[in-house]
């Protein structure tokens, strides 16, 4: 007879990133400080490099020319945007009986993210690179409303995945 084993408690770290569950995830690099000017970047790892991202403050910042870096935003396109995306990925964790995190400004060390999540956030960022904050903001705050006009029961969240 096998032993009575119980199954370990999934405990993601970051925005929903499950270390022992994960092929490969994302990181985002906040610098410190509070410029609008400086650069936000989200960097993909896999292999070797999951190992340290539960460890997020031991892993270099990505440089421009490394494979691994996805995404370069400014800090003020990305306030812009991050906040919504992370309330509905947060909505999202929930549902799937995983804690949720609270989005922070200038947090400590990088923030390990979940494959697919850190995929649309690399998506998302694309998509808004040229735009202005304000056209951003405006653009997330007039999907929210019109879901809510559409779906009253619904989350008035603008992503839809």
């Amino acid at each position: 007879m096998l032993p009575n084993t119980r199954p370990s408690a999934r405990k993601p770290i970051g925005l929903g990133f499950i270390p022992e569950e994960a092929r490969h995830g994302f990181l985002v690099h906040v610098p410190k400080g509070k410029e609008n000017s400086e650069m936000i970047c989200i960097s993909e790892h896999r292999g070797d490099g999951l190992g340290a991202m539960a460890e997020a403050d031991s892993v270099p910042l990505p440089t421009v020319s490394d494979p691994s870096l996805w995404v370069l935003i400014d800090r003020l396109r990305c306030l812009a945007l991050v906040p919504a995306f992370w309330e509905e990925a947060s909505r999202r964790l929930r549902a799937n009986g995983l804690p949720s995190a609270k989005f922070q400004k200038n947090p400590a060390k990088p923030i390990p993210v979940h494959p697919s999540l850190g995929k649309e956030l690399c998506i998302l960022c694309w998509a808004v690179e040229e735009a202005s904050p304000e056209d951003i903001k405006q653009g997330v705050s007039q999907i929210r409303n019109q879901r809510s006009k559409n779906s009253p029961g619904a989350s008035a969240s603008p992503f839809l995945l």
